[in-house]
């Protein structure tokens, strides 16, 4: 079954929304950063995506309560770089409200975030395809999309791709959104549109079903 079929059947959508902190965005304080806090009150580009995605994602989240996830940064409550982090510093209950509470805890977590490296996908992939996969066995009618907004850099990309694969499986689809004037060609290569089937495991397997739309 594809989203809109789940749509179809009065499915609800549970949204996750996954950062990119790596250092190829630039600390937030140099004004070339996409991270930049600019003091007019203008909004950053990972904002505006955030506030352009999230209205319309959030129309069909039954709930509206959001868990905003951070990766390849060194959040000052955790030791080294981690690559899927609350970023309200509760991994028991990261769930935020609205486009409200997003936005701010974005916001605020800007300020204890050292900038890291590299760009895995790894472990945020994993923390969503396990909620999905709970629906699945518990027969509920909870679809997850998972919202990753990155620079574009990746570095795990034949494990992204295996993953993807197992994603095909579960009630699950991830909206990429590229942030910046990077080079997007591994993102464009993750999304199925244009015919190549991005939906190829990193042994080959082909699959049925496009779980990634790349922005």
């Amino acid at each position: 079954a594809n989203f809109l079929e789940y749509l179809r059947g009065d499915t609800q959508i549970n949204v996750m929304v996954g950062i990119d902190f790596t250092s190829s965005n630039k600390e937030p304080k140099n004004p070339k950063s996409l991270h930049a806090m600019k003091k007019n009150g203008e909004l950053n580009d990972y904002q505006t995506a955030i506030r352009d995605v999230c209205e319309i994602l959030l129309c069909y989240d039954h709930d509206k309560n959001v868990p905003v996830y951070g990766f390849g940064g060194r959040p000052e409550w955790r030791y080294g770089v981690d690559h899927c982090f609350a970023l309200n510093a509760d991994d028991l209950n990261p769930y935020v409200s609205g486009l409200e509470g997003i936005m701010t805890i974005y916001r605020r977590a800007l300020r204890k975030i050292t900038l890291g490296q590299p760009t895995l996908f790894k472990e945020l992939l994993e923390k969503a395809m396990e909620g999905a996969r709970d629906s699945k066995n518990e027969g509920s009618s909870v679809y997850t999309v998972l919202l990753i907004l990155t620079d574009g850099m990746i570095n795990d990309m034949t494990t992204t791709l295996d993953l993807l694969s197992e994603c095909a499986h579960l009630p699950m689809s991830v909206i990429i959104i590229g942030i910046g004037d990077g080079d997007f060609e591994k993102m464009v290569t993750l999304d199925g549109d244009e015919g190549q089937m991005a939906r190829i495991g990193s042994k080959g397997e082909l699959e049925d079903r496009d779980v990634v739309q790349f922005v």
